[in-house]
């Protein structure tokens, strides 16, 4: 396994569905969003780390007015 894409974001803006061929950790610095994955939706805040399997589908939708947060994906 190695690190494919390594970022930081600041952006308000939430994902459709939509699914990667890689494995993504997703760590929330700042901000609340909900996050929808196999048809389950969860909030997430400052300090949450997600992990998102590979092929897995899933949404977020921002619910503040700020979300900056790391993401990484991971080869399989």
């Amino acid at each position: 396994m190695y690190i494919l894409s390594a970022k930081y974001s600041d952006d308000v803006k939430g994902y459709s569905r939509h699914f990667h061929d890689a494995h993504e950790l997703l760590y929330v610095i700042s901000g609340k969003i909900s996050v929808n994955v196999g048809g389950e939706e969860r909030e997430a805040g400052a300090g949450s780390l997600l992990v998102f399997s590979r092929f897995e589908e899933h949404s977020v939708r921002v619910l503040t007015n700020e979300y900056r947060r790391f993401t990484l994906l991971i080869s399989p």
